[in-house]
């Protein structure tokens, strides 16, 4: 439950496909929602050709999830994020630059988080 493809690209159309939601704004891209089938995502680093900067508020809010991937391109997650999730052990890259409150709320599996340098 790492960084295992940490340049993992997507056009809109397959991020769409599996199941992520999302905002380009400007030169920046913000998943929204996932509503995809994977118990372990991997979040894109580029959709379109833009990074991937944030995790929009609530996006993976009560998924049953027990992991997720981030890309080194994530810089905000957002509040209340993955509320209510089973994630189990959590990677965030060395350039994250806020973590919301709440973000990780009632997630009563996470044990591990552990910051990249």
């Amino acid at each position: 439950m790492g960084f295992l493809n940490k340049q993992l690209k997507m056009t809109a159309q397959e991020a769409n496909a599996h199941g992520y939601f999302f905002r380009i704004n400007g030169q920046n891209c913000k998943i929204m929602a996932y509503r995809g089938k994977e118990s372990h995502p991997v979040i894109p680093a580029y959709i379109n050709g833009k990074p991937v900067r944030a995790i929009g508020r609530k996006a993976f809010a009560g998924f049953d999830i027990k992991g997720v991937t981030l890309p080194d391109t994530i810089r905000v997650i957002g509040d209340m994020a993955f509320f209510k999730t089973s994630i189990e052990r959590l990677e965030l890259p060395g350039d994250i630059l806020k973590i919301e409150q709440r973000a990780f709320r009632l997630c009563r599996h996470l044990k591990e988080v552990i910051l990249k340098p």
